[in-house]
């Protein structure tokens, strides 16, 4: 949860293909989480080396979040 509450997606310009994305920004959620947690790689493209995120990483930690939440629900509801 408190990764959830860290980072905010964000519009960005990836530079390396020259496009805008929505996403987040790797430098935000290595920030956030855990180091032992390893959700960011870096990727190199014609020599530069760019901080990338793995997002399906990022879906084991929306699973607990998940999990949480619905466990808050159950106590909420009195299930």
């Amino acid at each position: 949860m408190e990764l959830l509450r860290a980072v905010i997606p964000q519009t960005y310009h990836r530079v390396d293909i020259g496009q805008n994305r929505i996403g987040f920004i790797a430098q935000h959620v290595q920030n956030a989480a855990p180091a032992n947690w390893n959700l960011t790689a870096m990727q190199y493209n014609n020599g530069q080396a760019l901080l990338g995120l793995d997002y399906s990483r990022l879906t084991a930690v929306l699973w607990q979040v998940c999990r949480e939440l619905e466990e808050r629900i159950n106590v909420l509801e009195g299930a």
